[in-house]
């Protein structure tokens, strides 16, 4: 996932929607670990 975002910063005029909409949809479990992450951390009172 790092490579695309890569590609879309420094290469966005060669840009396949169809490949980004693939990178996304393949990790989609690692969003969900990042909220997790981020509301665990920062929203959860102790």
């Amino acid at each position: 996932m790092a490579g695309t975002r890569n590609v879309l910063v420094h290469g966005y005029d060669k840009i396949d929607d169809a490949i980004i909409f693939g990178v996304l949809k393949k990790h989609i479990p690692d969003f969900n670990y990042f909220i997790k992450d981020i509301e665990e951390r920062y929203f959860k009172l102790k």
